[in-house]
Order: C-alpha cells, then structure tokens, then sequence
C-alpha cells in the first residue's frame, strides 16, 4: 500500500477527503508531493499522524513498504505509472474548459515545502525534547534524595549531581 493510499484509507474512514488535510496544517504541495510517491519529513509526518488518528510508526511502516532496495543497497522509490500523453492532454483539456485558471496574487501563494533527508528542527519537538530532559534530571536528582544518608550534607549532595551530569555530557 502507497502512503497516499493509506492517507486515503484514513481520510475516508474520518469522513472526511485528502485535500481537507490543508486545514490541519499540510500544505496542498505537500499532499500533491506525496501522492505522486514523495516521502514527507518529519513535521509532515507529526501533523499527518494528529490528523488521521494514527501513529507516527504506522506512517513510517506504510513508508517502508513503498521502498525497495537493490542488490548494491540503493534504495529505489516505487512511482506510479505514467499517463499516455494523449491522458494527459485530455485531462488538461478539461481543466481548461471548467475554469480558467486565475494567477494568484503573491501574498496568496503558500509556500512550498521541501522534502529533504535532513532531519528538520521543529520548534515545538526540540521544547518538549529540553521538557523530558529536565524530567529526566529531576527524577534523578529525586533519586538520589531518596537514597541519601541523612549525614550527607547539601553541598555533598551537589556535588554528586554534579560529577553525573558531568558523566553524561562529557
């Protein structure tokens, strides 16, 4: 199954079309990208996880069985097949005669999303990581208060928060 194809199982089983994702954050680039076989990034795949109701795993999953790896390791996205030119100039035949198209005003357009294989830095991911980080300290430091002698003083007690934090990140 493609990923768009699960977007469109998901969308179905919500009531609800693919390009109404827009309204959840999702650029129609984006939706365009991935239903002709892009591979969202990160973001993308956070806000389609909340819109759909699935998880992250489970979009990765879909993801990974559109892919196919070669002997040499090369990893081949699959691609739909290609419409006939005469498909294709029908099609647009059509879409000229229903409306003409109207040239949007610069403030209008949405920009683009590019998909790369860098990982991207959102905001919000790197506040709530920073948030688990001190939670993580915190219950440490709880820890070793629980565990303490009752003779070991304050400035002992720091010190040996100290010398773990400093095993960490060194």
């Amino acid at each position: 199954m493609s990923l768009w194809s699960f977007i469109e199982e998901r969308c179905k089983a919500k009531g609800i079309k693919p390009f109404d994702l827009v309204d959840e954050g999702i650029s129609s680039a984006s939706l365009y990208r991935m239903q002709d076989g892009g591979t969202p990034g990160e973001r993308i795949k956070n806000k389609l996880s909340a819109a759909l109701g699935c998880s992250i795993g489970e979009i990765n999953e879909v993801i990974s069985q559109t892919d196919q790896t070669t002997p040499f390791g090369e990893t081949v996205k699959k691609t739909k097949k290609k419409e006939s030119i005469m498909a294709t100039v029908d099609k647009l035949e059509k879409m000229v005669s229903e409306k003409p198209y109207v040239t949007p005003e610069p403030a209008d357009e949405e920009p683009a999303e590019v998909f790369t294989d860098e990982p991207e830095t959102d905001t919000d991911s790197m506040v709530l990581a920073v948030k688990e980080y001190k939670e993580q300290w915190r219950n440490k430091i709880i820890k070793q208060l629980t565990e303490a002698d009752l003779a070991t003083t304050v400035e002992e007690f720091w010190r040996e928060i100290g010398k773990e934090f400093a095993k960490e990140v060194l």
